[in-house]
Order: C-alpha cells, then structure tokens, then sequence
C-alpha cells in the first residue's frame, strides 16, 4: 500500500492542488445566486405589502379633478396661472 502512496506522491510532485480554490469559488457562486434567487422571490411579496399600506394610506384630492386624469409624470395639465406664466415668458422672448 505504501508503493501506491509513494507512487501517487511522486507523479503528483510539483502540481498545485486547485481543489480548495474550485470550492471556495463554487461556494461564492451559489451564495451570490441563492441570494439572487432569494431577491426575486421576495420582490413581489414585498411591493404587494407596500400597495396595501399606499392604498391605506393615500390621500384623496376632491379639490384638483385634473388629478385623476394624470396616468404619467408628463401628463398633469397646466393650471391656468402657469399657463399665464408659459405664454409671458414666450412673448418676452419675442
């Protein structure tokens, strides 16, 4: 036995052993992807618990009707005095 022991040490003579670099970088490996994987599942079931508490919590605007009519950033009409504004600030330009 100890003829297979010498035999195996000395054709390994010189080589590196990589094995313990390979494993830690597969252990890296599965944390990053586990954690991603954990990040996609918990997404969805985090923004549902943010919908309940804007629900909850949102304010109604009785007094503005041209909110409801607002389905973007860009989609907020002029109120009448900014449009005053708009068409002085153009005519001081001319």
């Amino acid at each position: 036995m100890n003829f297979l022991l010498l035999l195996l040490d000395a054709r390994t003579e010189g080589m590196t052993d990589v094995t313990p670099d390979v494993l830690k970088f597969l252990g890296k490996f599965v944390v990053i992807f586990g954690l991603i994987a954990l990040m996609a599942v918990l997404t969805p079931k985090i923004a549902a618990k943010v919908d309940e508490i804007r629900a909850k919590t949102k304010e109604a605007h009785p007094d503005d009707v041209n909110c409801q009519k607002v389905r973007g950033i860009y989609d907020m009409p002029s109120t009448p005095q900014e449009a005053d504004v708009q068409t002085d600030e153009k005519d001081a330009e001319e």
